[in-house]
C-alpha cells in the first residue's frame, strides 16, 4: 500500500495532466456504469409493477387506481425505453449495427438493445450492440 502511494505521489508531480485525465476517465466509467445499473433496475422493477397492476382483481376502488397507476408506470417504461437515436428505424441492419457501434454509453446501448428486440430484432445489430457492450466493458483507462 505504502508503495503505491508512493508511486501516485511520484507520478502526480510528474505528469498531473495524465493523472488528471485518467482520474476524469475512471469517474466517468463510473458513472456511466451507474447510469447503467439505475436503468436496469428502473427497467425490471417498472414491468414487475405492471405485472402486478394488470393481475388486481376487477374491485371497484382498486380497479380505477390500478388503471391510472398501469397508465402511468407503461408511459415511463415507454419514455425509458424509447430509440435513443433519431431515425433509427429507416437505417437498414448494416447502417444501424455501424450507428450502434458508434455509441459510447452503456446505457444508450442498453435502451437501443431494448428497442431492437422489441422491434425489428435484427441479429446484426443485436449482434453489433452486444459486441459493443463487451468492447466498453473491456476498456483500458487510456482508452476511455
Amino acid at each position: 500500500m505504502w508503495k503505491r502511494m508512493t508511486e501516485l505521489r511520484t507520478a502526480v508531480s510528474q505528469d498531473p495532466v495524465r493523472i488528471a485525465r485518467e482520474a476524469r476517465a475512471r469517474l466517468s466509467n463510473v458513472a456511466d456504469r451507474g447510469e447503467t445499473r439505475l436503468w436496469k433496475i428502473e427497467n425490471r422493477t417498472l414491468a414487475r409493477v405492471s405485472e402486478a397492476l394488470r393481475a388486481t382483481p376487477a374491485l371497484p376502488v382498486v380497479g380505477r387506481v390500478a388503471d391510472l397507476a398501469e397508465r402511468a408506470v407503461d408511459r415511463r417504461l415507454d419514455a425509458l425505453n424509447a430509440n435513443p437515436i433519431p431515425d433509427f428505424d429507416a437505417l437498414n441492419a448494416k447502417d444501424a449495427a455501424r450507428t450502434a457501434r458508434d455509441l459510447r454509453k452503456r446505457v444508450a446501448l442498453w435502451t437501443l438493445r431494448h428497442y431492437e428486440v422489441a422491434h425489428k430484432n435484427r441479429k446484426t445489430v443485436l449482434d453489433a450492440i452486444d459486441e459493443t457492450l463487451t468492447r466498453l466493458g473491456k476498456l483500458t483507462i487510456a482508452e476511455a
